[in-house]
């Protein structure tokens, strides 16, 4: 089981992913939209949480909730413009391969106009 602590004002160790275990985890950085270049880095960053929160071991609905909530306030419309299938949607997987492919492109686009 998974605890989340987190209040306004207090230091990072106060506000930490706590896993029953004893192991406790910064909260992730959201995501900077406006830099697409950064989404390798963070995703692999996001991957690490996975699995040493023991997210990874829950649910796929639990993971993609978890990887929407720390990506931040775009990423539920980032996601929807991908056209990803409903079936697609509910796997986490297949949710990161969409993003993969959306910075792709995005990166692509700002590469082409420099």
């Amino acid at each position: 089981a998974i605890l989340i602590l987190g209040t306004v004002n207090v230091t990072w160790w106060q506000r930490c992913l706590v896993r029953m275990d004893g192991i406790c985890l910064q909260p992730l950085e959201q995501f900077n939209f406006a830099k697409p270049d950064e989404w390798p880095r963070w995703i692999k960053h996001f991957e690490q949480f996975r699995l040493t929160s023991g997210l990874a071991d829950l649910s796929q609905e639990r993971q993609i909730s978890t990887l929407l909530y720390c990506l931040g306030h775009d990423a539920e419309e980032i996601l929807r413009s991908t056209n990803i299938s409903e079936d697609n949607r509910k796997q986490y997987d297949q949710v990161c391969a969409s993003f993969n492919e959306f910075f792709n492109v995005c990166k692509n686009v700002i590469f082409e106009r420099a």
